[in-house]
């Protein structure tokens, strides 16, 4: 009788072990060494992006590439013209998934793994300020967002 609360005993042990690990594991997304607050962003006004021009059929194509990390972009702003066509490459230098999505509109990456990259096409016809950012988890409020300034 003994032998077997023996057994229970070391069976619960390697099961609480097993939950522990888990947690660890599935857990990455926190970012180590930050406080729970959230800031604001910074207020800097964006960051005119330089562009490749491509040749097109009818027009051209600007091509502009941002880097994605933990929570963060490489640019906190983006300066586009209304009508341009546009194509941005977002490079996943990170360690988890992110993507790449602008509010108020249909312009929308795939889910990105860690060392891939992905593109999207797009024409935003209406001037404005269009707030970028990742929807990836917590992402968005650790951080990881922009602005994609639209002129005449």
């Amino acid at each position: 009788m003994q032998g077997k609360g023996l057994w229970l005993g070391v069976g619960a042990g390697v099961l609480a072990l097993l939950a522990a690990g888990y947690f660890l594991f599935f857990n990455k997304e926190k970012p180590q060494g930050t406080s729970s607050s959230l800031t604001s962003p910074s207020t800097s006004s964006p960051i005119p992006t330089e562009g490749t021009p491509v040749e097109g059929e009818e027009s051209e194509v600007r091509e502009i590439t941002i880097e994605a990390e933990e929570y963060s972009y490489s640019t906190e702003g983006i300066s586009v013209k209304k009508g341009e066509k546009v194509k941005l490459t977002m490079v996943n230098n990170g360690r988890m998934s992110h993507d790449f999505v602008v509010d108020d509109t249909d312009i929308a990456t795939s889910l990105v793994g860690p060392g891939k990259s992905v593109s999207v096409e797009f024409t935003i016809d209406e001037a404005g300020s269009y707030t970028f950012f990742c929807s990836v988890g917590n992402h968005r409020a650790l951080g990881m967002e922009g602005t994609l300034e639209v002129t005449e």
